[in-house]
């Protein structure tokens, strides 16, 4: 004890200094090895991307929505320096199984909230996913920026799934630096298209607001920018789920009005039909009161122009009394006639501020009979997120110019396409209602390509494009809207230059080009066909005019003057010296049968609207010939066409008209079956309305049905271009109107878009597409649609059930076969005979 405690203070010291300098070594690797694993962890926080965004959103996952609703995300940064330039939000939706994503990616309003606007926004709707890209500008002070962020709001696309059942689209946000993502929110959007019922009942009243002008003639104290349905509407919330409103209607701030229109449905029942009421439309706010009350009016939908007429059928009266805070309008001298009728008032609310929010009320007091009605509601506020101003006013042009004066508003020098701000200075105008006015820019539509939609050589005569674009200030954007151009053929014909080419490309011919002059009597609209042109040129040595299959899929050029552009081109094909070859044996040909001779009056339709005009396009529903002349005979057969499928049957450009010696009707044709060996052949064919008809309808049909086995694409527009999507065969489509396009059809479809009329890939009504057949005895599957080629380890025996594709027919491009039912499944063809197999459910 003693001697431990007695050392000596040099042994004391020395085991002091070791002490030390041990503790100073642990301690000196102790802060490097911490510093070691703390640059560690710097480095893996680094490494693991998080969003810098507090994000928000009215979308559920367990909700349904349709196309006439809103769906809102807000990002909102939560702290400074958490954004980088370059940095994204994606948001992503999938797509359905006829290709249409979940978004409409047209409809999207997106604001920059307190800061400015900084994300550039681009759309993708060509992959699936479908995606809407938010981009961070370069420029930005991000390092300084606080309580900044972005709403964006978007609608549910309208597709023919969605229109008869709930289709779920997967959808995901995502917050992308470079190669790094990480997930905001995922989740699947339902969406539900199936119309609805609605209107009165049979025994009571109803009532609705509605948003936008639905049509009818804007009220006083709203301006009218010409969109007479929807005004400055852009849709309904799903968030209304607050007991002091039915819905929520959602405005671009484009002005300091909201633009609405309030219905009430008679009963349809005749006995329940009252004399008369009171209806009564109030504000729930002192500061946005309906404008100008007094100078409301009623209306009944068609005439949605004249209000309804103070007669002794019907009687309308405003109260003298009423105030924008309550406007009283009296109905009476109702009667039984006017059982389901619908009238209707539209109104505008005057508003102070973006951030304005208030209840619209539509009540029924008063019922002669002493029914009661429910009260309507409605919430009203804007889109914008913005308090510094308004979107812009957007004004689009509809032109119609000679084809001269469309390429001088589109082309310098006639080629070169014009800047996007000179092309869209001519077709639309912004103002605003800031003051000072801000500075608003005129864009393309999101996904528009203007330079090849309104490329040079798209331009023609007798076309019309539809150009979407829209208007952005500081404060936001506009809706989209569409300009046309409209192109008809000049007055004053110009020559056109005409060129020879090489149909494989081996060389070019500059002295053989030649110019067609028209002449004195050339009119708009005429017709030079082929040997017209090379009246005018001489084909260079050596080669010949290019035909049949030695055009590899090119069209030899016909001019219709004051549409066709220079240059014309004509193909020509390099002369080569046949090698000789043994005179082969000759085949017999079977004797055809004789094409059947009309009766008289039996169906010639010599007159009326029977009569396919000159330049449309017929085809033949039975055998038929065609003759060299007016005046049929075996000697005077050119060609014959056995009798095809309706989706294969041969078609026939009228030229001119002739008549046989006893006076029938003849069609002049040319032969446009381009896939068969009767192709460009000319010669005269029956115009019996029983043997050949006009291959595109020419009335309106409600619906129709989808047969082309490759089915049938719908465009943007009516000149079928803008590519939309594809229809598989067996859709059924549903048709609002039937419209021209040259001396063509094209049927419009309820979502707007423009698919064609021709017979040959659409048929009028419900057509039922058969799904499932059952085998009645032993048969193969095949390759090709011919049989030729079976899959000889592929049998199908008795009783056996397969899923089809489609169907289709074998030689299609035959016309000497007619060509038998073949259905398409999976991994080749089957026969469709009914003594083999048998349709079923």
């Amino acid at each position: 004890m003693h001697s431990d405690i007695g050392l000596s203070n040099v042994a004391h010291h020395r085991h002091f200094n070791k002490s030390i300098i041990i503790s100073l070594v642990i301690g000196l690797f102790s802060l490097l090895f911490g510093m070691f694993l703390s640059g560690l962890t710097v480095n893996a926080d680094d490494s693991e991307l998080t969003s810098p965004f507090t994000y928000t959103t009215n979308f559920k996952n367990d909700a349904t929505y349709n196309s006439s609703q809103a769906i809102n995300m807000q990002f909102l940064l939560a702290e400074t320096a958490g954004i980088k330039p370059g940095d994204k939000i994606q948001i992503s939706v999938g797509k359905d199984s006829d290709g249409v994503a979940g978004f409409d990616l047209s409809s999207l309003q997106i604001n920059a909230v307190s800061s400015g606007n900084f994300f550039d926004v681009s759309t993708d709707g060509s992959t699936n996913p479908a995606t809407i890209t938010l981009t961070a500008k370069s420029g930005p002070d991000y390092a300084n920026l606080a309580h900044a962020g972005v709403s964006i709001y978007m609608k549910p696309a309208t597709s023919d799934l969605n229109e008869k059942s709930t289709v779920s689209y997967p959808i995901k946000v995502n917050y992308i630096r470079g190669s790094q993502t990480t997930v905001i929110k995922d989740g699947t959007l339902n969406v539900n298209n199936i119309p609805g019922n609605s209107g009165g009942g049979a025994d009571t009243l109803s009532q609705e607001i509605f948003g936008g002008l639905g049509g009818l003639t804007a009220p006083s104290g709203f301006i009218d920018d010409g969109d007479i349905y929807n005004g400055n509407f852009y849709a309904y919330s799903p968030d209304a789920s607050s007991t002091a409103y039915d819905k929520n209607l959602i405005y671009w701030y484009d002005q300091n009005a909201t633009v609405a229109w309030a219905q009430v449905t008679l009963p349809t029942d005749v006995d329940k039909v009252p004399k008369s009421f009171t209806w009564t439309l109030s504000s729930s706010n002192a500061i946005n009161l309906i404008k100008d009350p007094k100078a409301l009016k009623v209306y009944e939908s068609p005439d949605n122009t004249h209000p309804i007429s103070n007669t002794p059928t019907t009687k309308w009266t405003i109260d003298p009394t009423s105030t924008g805070g309550k406007v009283t309008v009296t109905i009476d001298n109702l009667g039984p006639n006017d059982a389901g009728r619908s009238l209707n008032i539209p109104f505008a609310v005057q508003t102070k501020l973006v951030s304005d929010k208030f209840v619209i009320t539509s009540s029924i007091s008063n019922i002669s009979n002493n029914s009661t009605v429910k009260d309507r509601t409605a919430q009203m506020m804007y889109n914008s997120t913005i308090g510094a101003g308004f979107i812009p006013l957007l004004t689009v042009k509809n032109l119609k110019v000679t084809l001269s004066q469309a390429r001088a508003l589109l082309f310098n020098n006639n080629t070169q396409l014009k800047s996007a701000k000179d092309i869209l200075s001519q077709f639309a105008t912004t103002t605003d209602n800031n003051d000072p006015h801000t500075d608003d820019a005129l864009n393309f539509g999101l996904g528009y390509d203007y330079k090849s939609e309104l490329a040079y050589g798209k331009i023609n005569g007798g076309q019309t494009y539809q150009i979407p674009i829209f208007a952005s200030n500081t404060n936001g954007s506009s809706a989209t809207k569409y300009a046309s151009l409209k192109i008809i053929p000049d007055d004053n014909l110009t020559s056109l230059n005409a060129e020879f080419v090489d149909v494989d490309g081996q060389t070019s011919f500059p002295n053989n080009k030649f110019t067609l002059t028209p002449s004195s009597t050339t009119k708009t609209g005429d017709t030079w066909d082929l040997n017209k042109i090379l009246t005018y040129g001489t084909v260079p040595t050596g080669y010949h005019i290019a035909s049949g299959s030695e055009l590899n899929g090119k069209v030899q050029p016909t001019v219709v003057w004051g549409t066709t552009t220079s240059p014309v081109k004509i193909y020509v094909k390099k002369d080569v010296t046949p090698t000789p070859t043994p005179n082969p044996t000759p085949t017999p040909t079977p004797t055809p049968t004789p094409t059947p001779t009309p009766t008289p009056g039996g169906g010639d339709s010599n007159s009326g609207s029977n009569v396919a005009a000159k330049g449309t396009v017929v085809y033949s529903l039975k055998k038929i010939y065609l003759y060299k002349n007016t005046t049929f005979s075996k000697r005077e057969r050119k060609a014959g066409y056995v009798s095809k499928p309706r989706v294969y049957r041969p078609m026939f450009v009228v030229t001119g008209y002739g008549h046989s010696a006893n006076g029938r009707l003849r069609y002049k044709v040319r032969d446009v079956n381009h896939l068969t060996k009767n192709r460009g052949k000319k010669g005269y064919i029956t115009a019996q309305w029983a043997y050949v008809r006009p291959v595109y309808y020419q009335t309106m049909h409600t619906s129709v049905t989808v047969i082309n086995p490759r089915g049938v694409n719908a465009y943007m527009y009516k000149n079928l271009t803008g590519l939309y999507r594809n229809y598989k065969q067996g859709t059924v489509l549903h048709v609002t109107a039937i419209v021209k396009h040259n001396l063509t059809t094209r049927y419009v479809l309820s979502n707007g878009k423009y698919i064609t009329a021709n017979r040959k890939l659409v048929t009028m009504g419900t057509q039922k597409q058969p799904r499932y057949v059952k085998v009645k005895k032993t048969i193969y599957r095949y390759r090709d649609v011919n049989l030729s080629k079976r899959n000889k380890k592929v049998a199908f025996k008795k009783g056996a059930k397969i899923k089809i594709k489609n169907y289709d027919y074998s030689h299609a491009n035959s016309v000497s076969n007619h060509g038998a039912l073949r259905y398409h499944i999976s991994g080749g063809y089957i026969t469709g005979n009914s003594k083999y197999v048998k349709v079923i459910k």
